[in-house]
C-alpha cells in the first residue's frame, strides 16, 4: 500500500508540474519554473557538495599522516578552507552572470533605441509588445544568473554548516559539560561562524569596489545578486548550528554535522519539545 501511494503521489506532483508550467497565466509559469529552478539546483548542490566531502576527508588524513594537526582540527582547518574557496568561486561566478546580464541589457537597450527612431521617423511609437519582446533576452540572463547563485550559495552554505558542526564537536571535546551547560559552550562556534561570515563579507565587499567602478551597472548587478547569496548563507548556516545546539539542549547529546542522530535515541517527549520550539519560533 506504501509503495502505491507512492507511486501515485509521484505520478501526481509530475502531472502538477506540467499543469504548472502551462498554465495560462504568465506569472504562473514564471514562478512555477523559478521552483523547479530552485529545487534542481539545491539538489546538484548537495550531490556537488556530497562529492567534495571525499576529497576533503583525503586531505584531512593527509595532514594527519604528516602530524600537522589533530584530526579534529585537520577536519575543521579543511572545512574552513572549503568555505573560503567556495566563497570565493561563488564571488566569480555571479560576477560572470551579471557580465552576461549586464551585455544583455545593453543590446536590448540598443535595439530599443534604433527600433524608436525608427518609429519616430515613420510618426509612430514603440508599442507594449515590442517592449516585452525585446525585455526577453535580459530576463533569460537574469534566470541562468538566479539558478548559478542559488547554486553556489548553497553549497557555500552546506560547507559553512560543516564547518561550525564540526566546531561545536571540537569544542566540546575540549570542555565536557553536562546537558544544560553543553548547548550553551556549542554556541561558541556558532559566533565563531558568525565572526567568520562577517570578516567574508566585508572582506568581499571591498574587494568588489576596489576592483570594478561603482558606477558601472555590472557591479551594482554583481552587488545585489551577491548581497542576496550571501544572506541565504548566513540564515542557512546560522540557523542549522542554533537548532544543532536546541537539539541538544533537548536531547543531551549534539546530532552529527549532517543532521542525523543515532536511531531510537531520543523519546517521544523529545520530538514534542522540538516540535514545540519550532511552532514557537515559527508564531515568532
Amino acid at each position: 500500500v506504501a509503495v502505491a501511494l507512492t507511486l501515485l503521489g509521484g505520478v501526481a506532483f509530475v502531472m502538477a508540474i506540467f499543469y504548472l508550467v502551462n498554465h495560462r497565466d504568465q506569472d504562473m509559469q514564471l514562478y512555477a519554473w523559478e521552483a523547479v529552478s530552485c529545487t534542481i539546483s539545491i539538489f546538484v548542490s548537495i550531490l556537488l557538495f556530497h562529492g567534495l566531502l571525499g576529497i576533503n576527508e583525503m586531505v584531512a588524513h593527509e595532514i594527519v599522516h604528516k602530524h600537522l594537526l589533530t584530526p579534529r582540527l585537520a577536519h575543521i582547518a579543511v572545512h574552513v578552507g572549503q568555505v573560503v574557496l567556495l566563497f570565493a568561486t561563488m564571488q566569480y561566478v555571479i560576477f560572470v552572470c551579471s557580465s552576461k546580464v549586464e551585455a544583455a541589457l545593453r543590446a536590448t537597450r540598443a535595439a530599443q533605441s534604433r527600433r524608436s527612431e525608427m518609429l519616430a521617423g515613420a510618426g509612430e511609437t514603440l508599442g507594449l509588445g515590442t517592449e516585452e519582446c525585446l525585455e526577453e533576452m535580459p530576463a533569460e540572463r537574469r534566470q541562468e544568473l538566479v539558478s548559478w547563485m542559488v547554486l553556489v550559495a548553497h553549497m557555500t552554505s552546506f560547507a559553512v554548516i560543516h564547518a561550525g558542526a564540526s566546531m561545536q564537536h571540537w569544542v566540546l571535546h575540549l570542555i565536557p559539560l553536562g546537558r544544560v551547560m553543553g548547548p550553551v559552550v556549542s554556541m561558541i562556534a556558532t559566533l565563531v561562524v558568525l565572526a567568520l561570515l562577517a570578516c567574508l563579507f566585508r572582506a568581499s565587499d571591498l574587494l568588489r569596489h576596489r576592483v570594478a567602478d561603482e558606477s558601472d551597472e555590472v557591479v551594482e548587478i554583481w552587488d545585489e545578486f551577491v548581497e542576496e547569496a550571501e544572506n541565504e548563507i548566513a540564515s542557512l548556516a546560522l540557523s542549522f548550528l542554533i537548532v544543532q545546539s536546541i537539539r541538544y539542549l533537548i536531547s543531551g547529546h549534539l546530532p552529527h554535522p549532517e543532521g542525523s542522530d543515532e536511531p531510537l535515541s531520543n523519546s517521544l517527549i523529545c520530538a514534542e519539545l522540538l516540535l514545540g520550539v519550532g511552532a514557537a519560533v515559527a508564531a515568532v
